[in-house]
């Protein structure tokens, strides 16, 4: 299982994403409401150890394609990213943190900024995403 299969597996511990049918891995579809965990082009060494491994840090972005038919539709889907960001700050306190798998551990989880808009399509809905990280040992 991929880093990042582990991190989707993980959110959707988050209740509001149990019954999403649609939490796909760098796939977004078009129509409302579904959800995708993007991999960024960056993994940043935190800590290189002398015998093999470190720290590392993996970057990822949620993003969630949301109606944008009325304000109150635009109004739910900042707050899912509101709510969202809590209960992963929630999940660090309680050191509920993805399971990597074997020679894998995470220390944290968390978004690195609030949830915004990145597009507004012209059948009546938004792209909106949240940046977020994660932090991890790996023994190779």
């Amino acid at each position: 299982m991929s880093i990042l299969e582990a991190v989707r597996d993980h959110l959707r511990l988050y209740q509001p994403l149990q019954n999403i049918d649609l939490f796909q891995i760098d796939k977004l579809q078009p129509d409302p409401v579904s959800y995708s965990i993007y991999s960024t082009p960056t993994q940043k060494v935190l800590q290189s150890y002398i015998g093999g491994g470190g720290m590392f840090q993996l970057q990822f972005i949620v993003r969630c394609t949301a109606s944008m038919a009325s304000e109150d539709t635009r109004i739910e889907a900042n707050e899912f990213f509101d709510a969202f960001s809590d209960w992963l700050a929630e999940q660090n306190l309680k050191r509920n943190l993805p399971d990597l798998g074997i020679g894998k551990t995470a220390y944290s989880i968390e978004t690195s900024s609030a949830g915004y808009l990145i597009q507004e399509g012209e059948s009546g809905t938004g792209i909106y995403e949240m940046p977020c990280n994660l932090i991890y040992e790996s023994e190779k």
